[in-house]
Parts: structure tokens; C-alpha cells; sequence
């Protein structure tokens, strides 16, 4: 994709955001129909046009986008309780699927507890946030939310933490875009949580939808350069290869 028309993607991107936020601020319910599911039907577009969905791990990452955009049309209508559980349930897909993304080929049980072992005080640091967030609400969901929540906070958490231990996997700008776009995720849906199960405060729903937004983004653009880099290692080498070899490269 041409320099150009990366910066025009990204620019019909932020005025889908703006016109849903816009939406949002106005109360039109109707008009979230088109704009919300467009944030992910563009970021899929965008990803099948810059890696052409050509490999197994591409195929990982639009199925978690597809999930997403499931997700996002479920969740209009989150004042139903039936909808928000299966909105919930198809984020956890999504993050689980994210998680696969953003795990190294061949990644053992023994380099995972190696890596945490390194990381532990980050893991630590967002299962106390997640912890936070679910205290804050908990007097004020049923039992199956409680459940549910409790389910979707421990997936995202992984997907954090696994944001973070992929640094020695891959290049540098989609190892910190990866970690932008997960906490923007967490933030969005913390501020989520908060706002429909605690107290409520102006702009909320603005908020989350920009977090949200940003962070599908970064974690769109992060995958791009994963997937991209893998294709040079497959160039390079000659052979497919699926991710880096299990070892810091010089990136």
C-alpha cells in the first residue's frame, strides 16, 4: 500500500470514529446502525488489502476482527441483557483469537513462564487494575454477569499480558503499537464497565468509543507489520516461516 493511501485510510477511519462519536454525543441510535459496524468492517478491509489475508496467522486476525464486529452490532443494543452476554462473549472470542495472534510459533509452556517470570510485576499491575474494576461493580451485576464479566476481564488481562511478552518476538513498532492498542482496550472497556454497572458520567460513551476505536487501530496496525515481517522472513529465508526464530533478534 502507498504511503498516500495509508494516510487516506486513516483518514476515512477518524471520520467514521468522529461521525459514530458524534452519534453517540446526539443520542441517534439509528445512524449507530451504519457508522459503529463500519470502525470494524474498515479495519478488516484494510488488513485484507495490506497482507491479502494470505497465511494462517492473517486468517487468525480477521476471524478476531469478524468476532469484534459481532461483537460492536450486539452491543448497541447493550441494554438488553441477552445482547450484552453474547456482545461479551463474542470480545472474549475476539481477545482469545488476539491472544493466538500475538503468540510466537513453537512458543512452549517453559518460554512462557520463562517470559513471565521477567514480566510478572506487569501481569501483576493488570490483574490488580482488573481486579479494581470488577470491585467497583460487582454489588451491581447478577450472578451470570458476574460470571461473564469475571470471564471477559481474566481473557483481556491475557491478552495484555501476552501483548507484552512477545518484545523478543518481533520488531520494535509492532511490539509497542500492540501494547497501545491492548491497554487502549482495557481502558475502553474499564470505562465501559464502570459506566453501566457503577455510576455514570458525562461523555462515557464518547470515551469508550474512542479508546476503542484507537486501540482496534493500533492493534490492526500492529498485526499488518507482524504479518508483514513474517513475509520477509519467508522471502529471506526462502522457507515459510511463521514467526522470528525464539530469540532476540536485532530489530
Amino acid at each position: 500500500m502507498k504511503p498516500q493511501n495509508k494516510k487516506l485510510f486513516l483518514l476515512f477511519f477518524m471520520i467514521i470514529t468522529i461521525c459514530d462519536i458524534v452519534v453517540i454525543i446526539t443520542d441517534n441510535v439509528d445512524f449507530r446502525w451504519f457508522f459503529k459496524p463500519l470502525v470494524m468492517l474498515s479495519l478488516i478491509l484494510y488488513y485484507c488489502f495490506r497482507t491479502l489475508a494470505a497465511t494462517t496467522f492473517d486468517r487468525w486476525v480477521v476471524a478476531a476482527f469478524a468476532f469484534a464486529f459481532y461483537g460492536d452490532v450486539l452491543l448497541i443494543k447493550a441494554d438488553t441483557e441477552m445482547f450484552f452476554n453474547l456482545g461479551v462473549f463474542m470480545f472474549m472470542l475476539c481477545h482469545i483469537f488476539y491472544v493466538k495472534a500475538f503468540t510466537p510459533v513453537n512458543y512452549t509452556w517453559k518460554l512462557l513462564l520463562s517470559d513471565l517470570s521477567r514480566n510478572w510485576w506487569i501481569a501483576l499491575l493488570l490483574l490488580l487494575i482488573g481486579a479494581g474494576v470488577y470491585w467497583s461493580i460487582y454489588n451491581s451485576i447478577g450472578l451470570v454477569l458476574k460470571i461473564s464479566v469475571a470471564l471477559y476481564i481474566l481473557v483481556i488481562i491475557s491478552m495484555s499480558v501476552f501483548s507484552f511478552l512477545r518484545k523478543p518476538y518481533t520488531s520494535k513498532m509492532s511490539y509497542q503499537s500492540g501494547i497501545v492498542g491492548a491497554l487502549l482496550f482495557m481502558a475502553s472497556d474499564a470505562v465501559l464497565a464502570v459506566d453501566m454497572f457503577a455510576y455514570q458520567f458525562p461523555y462515557a460513551k464518547a470515551i469508550i468509543m474512542l479508546t476503542y476505536a484507537s486501540a482496534q487501530y493500533f492493534l490492526a496496525y500492529t498485526f499488518v507489520k507482524e504479518s508483514e515481517l513474517r513475509h520477509q522472513e519467508h522471502k529471506n529465508s526462502g522457507t515459510f516461516v511463521d514467526n522470528l526464530a525464539l530469540e532476540h533478534p536485532k530489530y
